[in-house]
């Protein structure tokens, strides 16, 4: 079992994040993220820097003998490797101290800093209120740790909330800094640019003396091409630990899904090392379409100049919405509306050639097998299995790990459970479908605990609401339990 890095403790300096203070849940429902990036110590060795961000508000508070308040979580992490616990801690993490329990609570974080050699392995995270032991949640996400001591290599990239010059070590410091992470992926509207923090190991080594470039951007996860011009680059020399800390402006960046480049390139231009991180953006500036592209292409000896009939063209580019961007919604929308063939190939060939420049057919080709499989299973009398809730969720992530089906729980609609292991950055997440007419074949997505998905705290009641079980008081959250309920936990720990 290995021992933490240097200035890691068990009761963490608390901060006050007020950027993530949309996130505030009520009182008594314990609200966490949780997230973590690798990094690399010339001197220690590899390590994981784990981040747990706590919603203040929704943490219960105790009253001490001084008649003061504070909330505290305890914390488990487990790594295991091959089924052997490589570390273990628990430990509590302390809210500030308050004297009324009535005023706004600031968040706080922690942060730890974990040895680990090169490897595979599993973390299990379990986080709960100490003073309201039901409030508890645990997660299991799979970590990679690899640093080869020969090549460049690139850290994680981490998101960050604020940095200052540090003028005393912390478990927050590193390069000088006191860097406090983001640990949410998720950018609303109010943060108007991206700061990261990450580490280049080895260029010394294997660069000598020859100066080299970090070029990074963000580029639209599906579509894969750099978005609004966000894209920069730095000239570096060679050290045995480069460092970058930065920031990208997202002002005008759309809703929509992203991911966060890094590239390190020689003076050549040759990549020699590289790492993404996904993150998604929400604003609500209107979008502005230019169409110039798309109208001048020419797809007359393309596969597209073989659809010819506009019903079945218009099929298929209804069918791409669930791997679509909001931009290429709108835009086909207004193809689909004027209903020219010539410009609805344009537009259908143009989206293929974003996502595989190439070879657009083959990749079309191996979106049709899906949907023929979508429509084949997800079908119902008025709906193309891709335009429903289950088919646009497998179109949209592939297919889940597993699924939990219950069609004759006593007082539940019908209802599906899927399960990724990993679904972009995030890990263990699931989605719970519910037949509200079971002769229909028509699911509906009721609750997901993935970000940008339909997040319901009442969906016991929802799918219990077949009988009188559920009730009318709307601050109830859950049912009772009863002969047969399971969804709970089916949906708590999927098979």
């Amino acid at each position: 079992m290995n021992s933490l890095l240097k200035m890691t403790r068990k009761w963490s300096l608390l901060f006050s994040i007020v950027l993530l203070s949309f996130s505030q849940a009520g009182a008594g429902n314990l609200n966490a993220f949780f997230s973590l990036s690798t990094f690399n110590s010339p001197d220690k060795g590899p390590y994981v820097e784990t981040y747990l961000h706590v919603v203040g508000n929704s943490v219960k508070l105790i009253k001490d003998i001084q008649g003061k308040f504070q909330g505290k979580v305890e914390v488990e992490l487990t790594f295991t490797q091959a089924g052997e616990i490589k570390y273990h801690d628990k430990y509590n993490l302390l809210g500030p101290v308050l004297d009324d329990s009535s005023v706004f609570r600031t968040d706080f974080i922690d942060q730890q800093r974990i040895l680990l050699p090169n490897g595979d392995y599993d973390l299990a995270i379990k986080i709960s209120d100490k003073f309201s032991p039901e409030q508890s949640f645990s997660a299991h996400r799979p970590v990679k740790v690899y640093f080869p001591k020969d090549t460049i290599a690139v850290s994680d990239i981490e998101l960050v909330a604020s940095s200052t010059k540090a003028t005393e070590d912390n478990n927050f410091t590193k390069s000088g800094l006191n860097i406090i992470p983001l640990v949410s992926d998720y950018y609303p509207q109010v943060l108007t640019a991206i700061k990261f923090y990450a580490e280049i190991y080895n260029t010394k080594a294997v660069l000598k003396d020859e100066p080299f470039i970090i070029n990074y951007f963000i580029s639209d996860h599906d579509n894969k091409y750099i978005a609004h011009n966000l894209a920069s680059f730095k000239r570096e020399t060679p050290d045995a630990v480069c460092v970058i800390m930065t920031e990208l402006p997202i002002t005008d960046l759309l809703s929509g899904n992203y991911d966060l480049t890094i590239e390190v390139r020689n003076k050549n231009n040759a990549l020699l090392a590289t790492k993404q991180v996904f993150f998604q953006r929400s604003n609500s500036k209107p979008v502005v379409q230019s169409t110039g592209d798309v109208r001048a292409l020419d797809v007359s000896s393309t596969f597209v100049s073989y659809i010819l009939n506009k019903d079945t063209m218009k099929d298929y580019i209804e069918s791409v919405r669930p791997i679509s961007s909001r931009n290429e919604d709108d835009f086909a929308d207004n193809e689909l509306q004027i209903a020219d063939l010539k410009y609805m190939q344009q537009f259908f060939y143009d989206f293929w050639v974003k996502r595989n420049s190439s070879n657009p057919e083959k990749a079309w080709r191996d979106y049709l097998l899906e949907v023929k499989k979508v429509n084949a299973v997800y079908s119902t009398r008025t709906m193309r299995g891709y335009a429903t809730d289950r088919g646009r969720v497998y179109l949209q992530y592939g297919p889940p790990n597993s699924i939990t089906k219950e069609e004759n729980e006593p007082a539940a609609y019908p209802y599906e459970i899927w399960h990724y292991y990993k679904l972009a950055n995030q890990s263990n997440r699931k989605f719970l479908f519910y037949c509200h007419e079971p002769a229909s074949n028509i699911y509906t997505l009721l609750h997901s605990d993935a970000i940008g998905e339909v997040y319901n705290e009442r969906w016991e009641i929802d799918l219990y609401s077949r009988t009188n079980q559920a009730g009318t008081d709307f601050d109830q959250t859950t049912v009772p339990d009863h002969y047969g309920k399971k969804a709970e936990e089916d949906f708590n720990n999927p098979k």
